[in-house]
């Protein structure tokens, strides 16, 4: 997240992770990583998450 505060204002800045999920929690790594570290997050940063096995896509945190 450091990087993304360094980069300039007019880039687009996007996180794409694949989804990565513990059988025992109900939700995935970008969506706790979100829910913990929200604040380090800038407000202009995306994060999308790819599922390759159904091979769709979803944001779990759109920029704002």
């Amino acid at each position: 997240m450091y990087y993304f505060h360094l980069a300039p204002k007019h880039y687009r800045k996007v996180l794409f992770v694949l989804e990565a999920r513990h059988p025992k929690q109900t939700e995935t790594l970008a969506e706790y990583y979100t829910r913990i570290n929200g604040h380090l997050i800038p407000p202009n940063v995306a994060i999308f998450e790819y599922d390759p096995k159904i091979r769709t896509g979803r944001y779990v945190k759109a920029h704002g």
